[in-house]
């Protein structure tokens, strides 16, 4: 199982990007691990991850974020991106635990349903 690690960019020093992002099949699973701030500028990061595990034959994408601790509408469009993207190739997608704050904002944006426990 090889890991993909997706780090901040920076920029003259400057954290310009707070996600890290960590990527791995595990079988037909593949697995996105985010930790820190999904913003726009992770957004695009976030969809590549996605994007290259789905090229790659992941037919399951679970994405782990229980160390996510901000997400912002950008990130969230993301995840609802990906969820389509992995259930247009046929394949299922999960997001697993998150803190509070991050389950504050989807219950906000009303798509628990999509994207909250079980919504597979």
């Amino acid at each position: 199982m090889e890991d993909f690690v997706d780090s901040p960019d920076t920029d003259d020093g400057l954290d310009m990007d707070a996600v890290t992002i960590v990527s791995h099949r595990d079988g037909s699973t593949g697995v996105v691990v985010l930790a820190g701030e999904l913003d726009l500028h992770g957004r695009h990061r976030l969809e590549s991850a996605i994007e290259a595990l789905v090229a790659n034959g992941a037919d399951c994408i679970s994405v782990e974020a229980e160390d996510l601790t901000f997400i912002d509408s950008s990130g969230l469009a993301a995840l609802l991106l990906a969820k389509a993207r992995v259930e247009g190739a046929g394949g299922t997608f999960r997001l697993g635990q998150v803190t509070n704050a991050v389950t504050r904002v989807i219950e906000l944006a009303d798509v628990s349903d999509l994207l909250g426990p079980g919504a597979d």
